[in-house]
């Protein structure tokens, strides 16, 4: 016989609704929770800015010999979503803020941005849809163009 599965969402706090207006206006009513929703935005700004700052040093610690050009480009990758090695994979990663973190982070940004900037890593891929298969053949193509620049920057 088969179990029914029980699926329920919490919607909140049960409450009379004259209680929570009341303590809502105590707390200081919209004005304060628009204060708040700032301070909570202020203070999450700070903090992706901090990580990029981290990330930039950790870049600088590993490639000294990088161009100023390619790492401020590198930097502007790193503060939109998504690519692993951003300061947004960084944020949410599950090892933390170590320095390790951080050094894994930036020889994974500054990898990826040689291998697509100069390498012929795109033309490789373009024309067909990229599976895993022509991914990884196309970056053991160029790998050793990329070895060959990561060790320039590095020194």
């Amino acid at each position: 016989m088969r179990k029914s599965k029980r699926y329920s969402i919490e919607l909140g706090t049960l409450a009379p609704t004259d209680t929570i207006e009341s303590v809502f206006e105590e707390l200081g009513g919209e004005e304060a929770a628009a204060h708040r929703l700032e301070a909570k935005e202020r203070g999450q700004e700070k903090r992706e800015q901090q990580m990029t700052d981290k990330l930039r040093s950790a870049i600088m610690r590993c490639f000294p010999h990088i161009p100023e050009k390619d790492l401020e480009e590198i930097m502007e990758i790193s503060r939109s979503g998504g690519a692993v090695g951003t300061a947004q994979w960084l944020y949410f990663s599950p090892s933390g803020e170590t320095e390790e973190a951080f050094e894994l982070a930036a020889n994974l940004a500054v990898r990826a941005y040689v291998r697509h900037n100069y390498t012929d890593y795109d033309r490789r891929l373009s024309g067909s849809f990229a599976g895993d298969e022509e991914r990884n053949k196309a970056r053991r193509a160029v790998s050793h163009r990329v070895d060959l620049v990561l060790d320039k920057w590095k020194g």
